[in-house]
């Protein structure tokens, strides 16, 4: 075999090595990610921690990976904590919906009313009809005690998307706020029998 085709074929087995390698390191994530999501939606916060750790470890520019450790923290009740992994999914990829509604839904729950809307106004302009970015507008507006706009996100949002936790929480404390304690259990009730192994849809009931 000539030299140069001796490099050649020296070349092509690199490559085929770091190909090899990075899809190796790849299926590791995916297979760290589908473990904590699992782990996730069955309420194991300390399980999912890891798994969604261990694939920022591997892929640590992955908006995935950030969202669902900031969904772990924000379960947690470590808003901070939530807060900094949701902008850092922002940061790897300005079109994640969902970590831009999570972000301004941990500034209302902390009280940052106004950045919450400062964060949630250009997915809108992009996604007017995204029914997490009008659930997270409705809770801002709710603190602001706009209950006009506040309801009227919330109940597009549940048009879109019926089993919208946030949405429905929405519009349950306006119910709450005018009194009608039957409306809002049924409200949160026929939410809870679309979507029964949503934790946050029972745990909304439970507080009614």
């Amino acid at each position: 075999m000539a030299p140069s085709e001796r490099c050649a074929c020296a070349g092509l087995l690199c490559l085929a090595l770091v190909l090899a390698g990075c899809g190796s390191s790849h299926a590791r994530f995916e297979s760290y990610m589908a473990r904590g999501k699992a782990y996730f939606a069955a309420g194991n916060l300390d399980k999912a921690s890891v798994e969604f750790r261990n694939a920022l470890q591997i892929e640590p520019r992955s908006d995935d990976a950030f969202y669902f450790n900031g969904r772990v923290a924000e379960r947690r009740g470590n808003l901070r904590e939530a807060v900094d992994f949701y902008q850092a999914a922002l940061d790897a990829r300005q079109t994640d919906i969902r970590a831009r509604a999570s972000l301004a839904k941990v500034f209302v729950l902390g009280g940052s009313t106004q950045r919450a809307l400062e964060v949630l106004s250009p997915g809108l302009l992009d996604h007017p009809d995204d029914p997490d970015l009008l659930a997270a507008r409705a809770a801002a507006n709710h603190q602001l005690k706009d209950d006009f706009e506040a309801r009227a996100d919330a109940e597009r949002a549940v048009r879109l998307a019926p089993t919208n936790e946030n949405a429905i929480s929405v519009l349950a404390a306006l119910a709450l706020r005018a009194g009608d304690t039957a409306r809002a259990v049924s409200l949160v009730t026929e939410a809870v029998t679309r979507a029964p192994d949503s934790i946050e849809l029972r745990g909304i009931l439970a507080s009614v």
